[in-house]
């Protein structure tokens, strides 16, 4: 008979093991320690109106998870080389977190999509627009979601006597899990089929919208461009997930311990660190006034190094007594010109 899942405590869970290859994790650290450097840059960026408001608040909260997934993992692997110096409780928190930014990752695309989809229904007067609410709500209910369904999904994986009678998989508890998972990749799917529509409904209403007014068309273009930037996130997005599901499925319906489950996970956290200094990167790279923005505050900086880098003459002492030499020559020198 197995033990209920909500009934445990997580002290009575299994032991969380940190799963990596030797030599390819120490590139993995390079990349999670260059992740919160290169967030931090773009959420400084994100402070001025590159995008509209809500765009804005939902980028930030992207590049957020993706830092607080690699502090996650940092600290998941420097507590396994130095011998454990996180208690098993707050380990189970810390991993508990990990999983619960995981899914943050996977089911964000929704709310791109949504987002899109209001700028392009109040594409007239979206950009004078500055309500936040639905925004914030919105981000407050997924991040009240995503820390409950990764409680329910941790418990059922680390739960440590299980049910030996599942459908789909050995166990009911890792059945749930195929479940939740593959319900949120679904999620995942929608979410960028309609972006895709929405991006290519902007550029057929600008085929015939040509003569509407100015700031009718402007903000059809800017919807066209943010499309086509967010695009490519959202791909990258659902390839991560994607690499996190295909591992996830391969751990649930075999045994755990093999090697290849172990190397699946390894690539989807090199990936995951990749993506997270790529992504911010890219729209820094991609965006035309945030790029020159990016050059400006840098080449000012290189100024102000060079400039600090010169050095200034050095005053020259002289004695006392070539200095009155000096003085005698200039007025005999005088003196002959006078004469």
């Amino acid at each position: 008979m197995g033990v209920n899942s909500s009934g445990a405590p997580l002290s009575d869970l299994k032991a969380v093991g940190v799963i990596y290859v030797s030599y390819v994790i120490y590139f993995e650290i390079l990349l999670h320690l260059c992740s919160p450097l290169v967030n931090g840059y773009f959420l400084f960026l994100l402070r001025r109106p590159f995008f509209h408001l809500n765009l804005r608040i939902l980028l930030g909260q992207f590049s957020v998870t993706l830092t607080l997934l690699s502090l996650i993992r940092l600290i998941l692997v420097f507590n396994n080389f130095f011998g454990g110096f996180v208690g098993k409780v707050p380990l189970h928190i810390i991993n508990f977190l990990n999983e619960s930014c995981k899914y943050g990752t996977m089911d964000i695309t929704v709310l791109f999509a949504t987002e899109r989809i209001f700028a392009t229904y109040r594409a007239e007067k979206y950009e004078k627009m500055k309500g936040t609410l639905w925004m914030v709500l919105s981000l407050g209910a997924m991040w009240m979601v995503n820390p409950i369904m990764a409680y329910y999904i941790y418990r059922n994986l680390r739960q440590k006597q299980k049910t030996y009678s599942g459908v789909l998989t050995a166990t009911k508890e890792n059945d749930r899990v195929v479940i939740i998972l593959t319900v949120l990749v679904l999620a995942n799917i929608v979410g960028l089929a309609v972006f895709f529509f929405v991006r290519k409904y902007n550029q057929k209403r600008w085929d015939t919208e040509v003569k509407q007014k100015l700031s009718h068309r402007y903000q059809i273009v800017e919807n066209i461009r943010t499309a086509k930037q967010l695009l490519i996130v959202l791909l990258l997005s659902f390839l991560l997930s994607g690499f996190f599901y295909v591992a996830m499925m391969y751990m649930l319906f075999t045994d755990d311990g093999r090697m290849p489950g172990i190397i699946l996970l390894q690539l989807f956290e090199i990936l995951a660190a990749l993506l997270a200094n790529i992504i911010p990167l890219f729209f820094v790279r991609t965006h035309p006034r945030m790029w020159s923005v990016v050059k400006r505050q840098f080449l000012r900086r290189v100024k102000k190094v060079n400039s600090a880098k010169e050095k200034r003459p050095k005053a020259i002492r002289r004695s006392e007594s070539v200095v009155m030499g000096e003085t005698e020559m200039y007025f005999k020198h005088l003196k002959n010109v006078w004469n």
